[in-house]
């Protein structure tokens, strides 16, 4: 039988380390087709799976985990026992206004984002 817990290895926590030094730092988003560019703040730093199909689970337990990812990436290895690996990366939770039932909106990984070393320009300001 698998091992049916997640293993988070070492290299994936020393990155979760260094990433929460970004929280509260202004990025913008990039544009996609189906939504323009926008700037948002980070608010939290998490571990959720790359795959679609398994990021969709693992934000269905966020949900309903109170938004603790914690908690949402145990039930997910829970739910899938006999999946030892399910790309675990990094994504960074902004602080947009989203509906409950679209918080995927609001989890974003670095490829998503370009982070903004100096302060905003006038005309980014204008545009936030």
């Amino acid at each position: 039988m698998i091992d049916t817990t997640i293993i988070v290895d070492d290299v994936l926590l020393r990155q979760l380390s260094l990433e929460t030094k970004k929280i509260g730092s202004r990025v913008l988003v990039k544009q996609t087709p189906d939504c323009t560019k926008y700037f948002a703040d980070i608010l939290d730093v998490i571990i959720i799976p790359h795959a679609e199909f398994y990021r969709k689970k693992y934000i269905h337990f966020y949900k309903l985990c109170n938004y603790n990812s914690v908690k949402a990436l145990k039930e997910l290895s829970r739910s899938f026992p006999f999946i030892p690996d399910f790309e675990l990366g990094i994504a960074f939770v902004l602080n947009i206004e989203v509906a409950e039932e679209n918080i995927a909106t609001a989890l974003k990984t670095a490829k998503e984002l370009e982070f903004l070393n100096s302060s905003l320009t006038e005309v980014e300001a204008a545009y936030y």
